[in-house]
């Protein structure tokens, strides 16, 4: 596949409260550190959109949750549903 260029990412979540960020590079790496980070959110909604600078391409696209959103009784939670849009 070639690289791409999106312009935004959503994601869905159960909870409120996730922190996300969107990695792009253009080769698979074994950790997210090999992924830079194009955009982020600490305080995620119940919708979270991620937009990328303009010009941002890459091959392969990372969705990294840094935190997942608390429910009641202090469970931790994050079934997520994904939709990106790209160019």
């Amino acid at each position: 596949g070639a690289a791409r260029a999106l312009d935004k990412v959503e994601v869905a979540l159960t909870a409120p409260g996730a922190g996300i960020e969107l990695r792009v590079a253009d080769t698979p790496g074994g950790a997210a550190d090999a992924f830079r980070v194009v955009a982020r959110t600490a305080d995620a909604g119940q919708v979270a959109t991620l937009v990328p600078a303009a010009g941002e391409r890459g091959r392969y696209w990372l969705i990294w949750l840094t935190a997942l959103p608390r429910l009641p009784r202090g469970h931790l939670r994050a079934p997520v549903q994904l939709s990106a849009a790209h160019r």
